[in-house]
This record gives structure tokens, C-alpha cells and sequence, in this order.
């Protein structure tokens, strides 16, 4: 709306304009002389502007951004009209298209240089290019020129993130705030720029001045003493507990006195500053949770048990508040967990229905489960964490399957996987691992159906190819498909993968062309020595073919690294395949 508004006054000015010249024309009385042929260029001129800018409005009304900063710069660079420029350059950024901003901010900035947007953006393209001290002059003039100075600096000072040295940054705005040394709120403002150049010094510096300015406002203490502690823990200590006797009905105040006494360990003056914090506010559930997790954090397990409790009673007698169960829940779980009692934490967390840790605790509540032997009991709660992510369901299922597979529970692991493939998005990586698990577990049938799918999602991949041939090829059935399959591996891998050589070989071994497995079974050995599905093929084959010897000595490698392989005990025993 205040785009239609700012596009409508522009109009009206120029509308207006027109009109003024027409008005005082010569032409209306139908004299005509030097004068009058200049009125009406200019009213022809005017007529222009006026066209440029309703085609400009009406390309934003139907979304033609191209159009739209095109109309409007033209208008503006015939009309010499800076607001013009501005809705170009407005329109242009919307639609992230940087050229035509940046064209659209050059005119804008020729015709009104003193503009505070003008400027406002040619500061933070200054910081971003790293002309710190060009860019605080004009921060400098801003802030000057501003009702609210450190207001205007607090804003100002977002461009940090643009700047690449946050340090430089830092100073720029130290010399933009020269005339607010007296300034609390700016001071605060240069801690936290110092703050953010990790400059501990500078932003305790900053923040002890603040306060010295306004020591008894709770809002600057509160915004300043962590910088000041960070860099001078007892002056910070000092400062509060003055203030304190000064205000000593300050639970914020007094709050951050007890997180201070927490991280210096003092755990006497916390407790004390515990029990002073709960009088009046034992009826406060936010308080409660806010003690509690800070006697959590101090190991006050019994205390901060009690105060979560507290909160609980508070909020089932709340009739209507914003505050969640669930954050006592989860803690008292941490709590018990911290004490030692692993059942109850267990039952903590598994109260947890919502909130922003509610799958955070029912992962937890899964690890605590498997630790405790309950397997299925983890898996359970696992694949009952609700969620819309359907990537993120898949993971959890893929969490419980690779529980259960920990456990050597290989049957429920692959269903569980089965099922979150069918349910869930395409994974190509987890399809693949769940159809060799499949093998491993001796469902051909599953694996077939697996690597079919694998072949069909990614009919490039040379793996996909491989397995389901080798797969029929290993139990001697369909030998006619799985060699087009292994062939159309073999061409997609340029013949240089040796696992695939080796499934090549040990089909011609199955069709009984003992010849040319002999060769691709030992160019796939040479080229994986180490291999050795691929060394026990060799071995067969060179049993059948009457190469005893050199057979014994493959099968005794892979004795040697493997002493209870079955399959080279077995060939062995037999000199070759078992009849």
C-alpha cells in the first residue's frame, strides 16, 4: 500500500505541474511565439513524465518489475525527479536485480545526494568494500542529523555484519559517536559493536561507562554487566551488589547477581541469593523455571528439582497461560539423569508432547533406553517422533534400524528399513545399503526387488547393474539377463572396475567358458589383491581347471588373514566346489 501511495504522489506531482504549465500557456488564447513553442515542449515533455510513470504503476500492478524500474528511472532522469529514482531503485531491489539497483541508486544519488536513504545505503556499500573511514563520515552525519541520535547509531550499526573487519568497524563508529561520550545508550551501542569484533577490553570499557552514566537504570546494568564481567568479574560483582543495596527488590537485577555467583562458583552466596530470589515469587512459574535451571546449572539437583516441581503445580492451576509443561519435563528428566536415576529420567522425557524440545527429549529418551538394554523400547520411540519432514522420518527410522543391527537383529533392521524406503523420500545410498544387507540376510527376494528399484532410480549407476547380475549369477539362475546386465555395468564403467570384471568372470564360469573366467577372475585378483570374494573365485576356478596348487596357495592367503572363512575351508576340503 505505501508502494501504490509513494507511486500515486509522484503522479500527482507531475499531474500537477502539468496542469500549472498548461494553465499559463500563451497557446489558450491561440497566440503563438517563442515562448508559446517552449510551453509546449514542455508540456509535451510534461505529458511524457506523466506516461512513463503510469506505465510504471501499472507494470507493478501486474508484477512486470523490468518494466516497472525502466518506466520510472526515465521518468525520473526526464523529470529530474529523486522520488522517481527511489520507487526505480525500490522496485529494482525487490526483484534482486543488482544492475539495474545500482543504476537506478546512481541517478537517485545525482539528483538527491542529502537523501538519508541515499546515504544509508551508500554507507553500507562502503563498509562492504571496506572504506571504514569514508563510511563513518556519513554515519557521522546521519547520526548528527537524527531526533534520536543513539537510536539512529543502534540502527546504524547492523551494517557490521557487511563489513569484513569487524574490528575497523568498531572504530568507525567509535569517531561517528564522538559527540555521545555522555550518551548511556550509545555507549551501550559501542560495547556490543566491540562485543561483536570479539574486543573484550573495548566492550567492558564501553559497558562500565554506560553504567557509570545511568547506575541506577536496570535496563543499562542488565545490558551491560556481562561485558563488564567478562573482563573484570569482581568490579561486575561490586557493581551489582551496590545496586542491589540500593534497589533490593530487583529480581532482575538480583537474577543476574545469581548467574555471576554461579560462574565464579560461589555456591554459599548462591544458595542464599536462591532463597532470597524465591520469596514473593513462589507463585511465578516463569521465576520458578528461571531458579531452577540456574540450581541445575549449579548442581543443586534436590533444589532445582523442587523448583521445576513448583512450576508444574503453578501451571495445572493456571487457567490460561503461554508457559509449556514440557520445558519441566524435559529438565526434571536431565536433573534425574545427572543424580543417577536413568529409569526416572527415562519417564521424564516421556512426558514430553511438544514444545521446542520435544524431539530433542524423545531422541534422548531413545539413547537412554538402548543404553538400558531396551532395544525395542528405543526403536519404538523413535519411529513415533512425529514430524512433516519426510526426510527426517527416514532418519529416524534409519537411527532405530542401525540400533538394531548394533544388536545383530538383522531381520527387524531390514524390515524397518524396507518400509522407510517405501514410505519415505528417494536415498539412493540407503537403497543400495539395505538391498546388500537384503543378500547378506539371504532374501533373494527382497534384494531383487531392491536392486531393481536402485537400477530404475539411477540406471548410470554401474553398482545397480553389478549386484542384481551377480546376484542371479551367484545362484546360478537367469544367466542369460544377468549377463545384458553385467554387460551394461561393464559399459558404464569403462571396464575399470574389477568387482565388476570379477562378476563377468564368475558368469562365464557358471556357462561353463572356463577359459575366459580363468582370465577376467585373475585381472580383477591382480588389479584387488586383497579382495577376497575375488581370490576364493580364482581359487574354484583353478581348482576345476586342475590348478591344485596355485589354487592351495589362495585359499591359504585367505586362511592366513580369515582362519574361519567357511567357504576356503570348504573348497579346501573338496579341492573345489562341494559336489
Amino acid at each position: 500500500m505505501s508502494a501504490i501511495r509513494t507511486s500515486l504522489s509522484i503522479l500527482l506531482g507531475a499531474v500537477l505541474g502539468f496542469a500549472a504549465v498548461h494553465a499559463a500557456s500563451p497557446l489558450a488564447s491561440g497566440t503563438v511565439s517563442r515562448a508559446d513553442h517552449a510551453a509546449a515542449q514542455k508540456s509535451a515533455q510534461d505529458a511524457d513524465i506523466i506516461r512513463s510513470l503510469l506505465v510504471g504503476e501499472f507494470a507493478v500492478q501486474s508484477g512486470d518489475s523490468e518494466l516497472a524500474w525502466k518506466a520510472f528511472l526515465t521518468a525520473a532522469q526526464k523529470g529530474r525527479s529523486a522520488e522517481a529514482a527511489g520507487r526505480a531503485f525500490d522496485i529494482a531491489q525487490e526483484a534482486d536485480n543488482e544492475e539495474a539497483a545500482d543504476q537506478a541508486l546512481k541517478v537517485w544519488t545525482e539528483l538527491d545526494p542529502n537523501n538519508r536513504q541515499v546515504r544509508l545505503i551508500k554507507a553500507e556499500e562502503l563498509f562492504s568494500q571496506g572504506k571504514y573511514d569514508e563510511a563513518g563520515e556519513l554515519v557521522k552525519g546521519l547520526v548528527q542529523a537524527a531526533r534520536d541520535p543513539a537510536g539512529a547509531l543502534d540502527e546504524l550499526g547492523g551494517m557490521q555484519q557487511v563489513a569484513p573487519a569487524k574490528d575497523l568497524f568498531y572504530h568507525a563508529f567509535v569517531k561517528a559517536a564522538v559527540d555521545l561520550k555522555e550518551d548511556a545508550r550509545a555507549q551501550l551501542v559501542l560495547s556490543e559493536l566491540a562485543n561483536r569484533a570479539r574486543m573484550t577490553p573495548q566492550a567492558a570499557m564501553h559497558a562500565s561507562k554506560a553504567m557509570d552514566l545511568a547506575p541506577d537504570s536496570p535496563h543499562v546494568l542488565m545490558k551491560g554487566i556481562d561485558a563488564e564481567f567478562q573482563n573484570d568479574p569482581k568490579k561486575a560483582m561490586k557493581r551489582l551488589e551496590d545496586y542491589l543495596t540500593r534497589h533490593p527488590d530487583s529480581f532482575e537485577l538480583r537474577l543476574a547477581y545469581a548467574k555471576s555467583l554461579l560462574r565464579t562458583g560461589n555456591g554459599k552466596k548462591l544458595d542464599e541469593q536462591l532463597k532470597r530470589l524465591e520469596e514473593g515469587r513462589r507463585d511465578d512459574a516463569h521465576s520458578m523455571m528461571l531458579l531452577g535451571m540456574i540450581a541445575e546449572e549449579a548442581r543443586l539437583y534436590e533444589r532445582a528439582e523442587l523448583y521445576y516441581k513448583r512450576y508444574l503445580v503453578l501451571l495445572s492451576k493456571a487457567e490460561k497461560t503461554a508457559l509449556l509443561p514440557d520445558t519441566a519435563y524435559v529438565r526434571l528428566g536431565m536433573v534425574k539423569l545427572a543424580q543417577g536415576d536413568r529409569k526416572a529420567a527415562i519417564e521424564w522425557l516421556d512426558r514430553v508432547e511438544g514444545g521446542d524440545k520435544y524431539e530433542a527429549a524423545r531422541i534422548k529418551q531413545a539413547e537412554l533406553l538402548a543404553e538400558s538394554g531396551s532395544v525395542d523400547g528405543a526403536c519404538k520411540v523413535l519411529r513415533g517422533i512425529r514430524t512433516t519432514d519426510a526426510k527426517r522420518k527416514m532418519s529416524l527410522d534409519v537411527a532405530c534400524a542401525e540400533l538394531l543391527l548394533k544388536t545383530k537383529q538383522f531381520t527387524p533392521a531390514l524390515d524397518v528399513l524396507i518400509e522407510a524406503l517405501e514410505a519415505g523420500p528417494k536415498n539412493p545410498e540407503l537403497l543400495y545399503r539395505t538391498a546388500i544387507l537384503a543378500v547378506q540376510q539371504d532374501r533373494f527376494k527382497d534384494a531383487e526387488k531392491l536392486f531393481e528399484r536402485f537400477i530404475a532410480e539411477n540406471p548410470d549407476n554401474p553398482n545397480g547393474w553389478n549386484s542384481l547380475g551377480f546376484l542371479w549369477v551367484d545362484r546360478a539362475m537367469h544367466l542369460d539377463k544377468a549377463e545384458r546386465y553385467l554387460n551394461k555395468a561393464m559399459e558404464l564403467s569403462g571396464g575399470k572396475d574389477a568387482a565388476i570384471t570379477d562378476s563377468l568372470g564368475w558368469l562365464r564360469y557358471r556357462q561353463g567358458r572356463l577359459e575366459e573366467a580363468e582370465s577376467l577372475v585373475r585381472k580383477a585378483q591382480n588389479a584387488l589383491p586383497a579382495d577376497t570374494e575375488i581370490a576364493l573365485h580364482l581359487a574354484e576356478i583353478l581348482y576345476v581347471v586342475g590348478k591344485t596348487a596355485e589354487a592351495d596357495s589362495y585359499i591359504a592367503s585367505v586362511l592366513e588373514g580369515e582362519p574361519n572363512n567357511t567357504k576356503a575351508k570348504e573348497l579346501r576340503h573338496h579341492r573345489g566346489p562341494a559336489k
